[in-house]
């Protein structure tokens, strides 16, 4: 009984564990918050407005999502200067969503919301969510990360100027 209780133990740990080693803190290599300046020369401004949120493309992105899933376009946001979130579009090769749920749970585990009928799951931690939504009549998906501490900033700012 000592050694099931100890293998139990062990096993939680590490579970909680593997959790924090897969803490997601922004995307690929760029971490939320972090300044355009440090990309200014690997990315191409696709719109230049007023508008405080800027959208950028890296010519010669990755493309690949997995081995079987492959992206149409990735759009990199930052909002005042700094990185808040990203915008993927998968390919129309997708001929199963299904598949695509595998690779995210895979990555980020069960969704903290679900809602199967219309194929839209969330996966949250402190730092990020992770919104997946798949259109089955056109066999896409898109995907957006959003840095919640950016997200936090945008509502408080459009809060005041009301």
């Amino acid at each position: 009984m000592k050694n099931i209780l100890i293998g139990i133990f062990v096993f939680s740990f590490s579970l909680s564990a593997f959790a924090d080693e897969n803490e997601y803190n922004g995307f690929r290599k760029m971490k939320w918050q972090e300044s355009i300046t440090k990309y200014k020369n690997v990315m191409r401004l696709t719109s230049d407005d007023n508008n405080p949120k800027k959208f950028y493309v890296i010519n010669d992105d990755d493309m690949s999502f997995s081995d079987d899933i492959t992206l149409s376009s990735v759009i990199y946001i930052f909002y005042k200067g700094k990185f808040s979130s990203v915008t993927l579009q998968t390919d129309k090769s997708v001929t199963n969503i299904k598949q695509v749920l595998i690779e995210f749970k895979k990555k980020y585990g069960e969704p903290s919301y679900a809602n199967k009928y219309i194929y839209k799951y969330r996966w949250k931690n402190k730092t990020t969510t992770v919104d997946l939504k798949c259109y089955p009549s056109s066999h896409k998906c898109s995907m957006n990360y959003n840095s919640i501490a950016m997200n936090k900033l945008k509502k408080a700012e459009n809060a005041g100027q009301r």
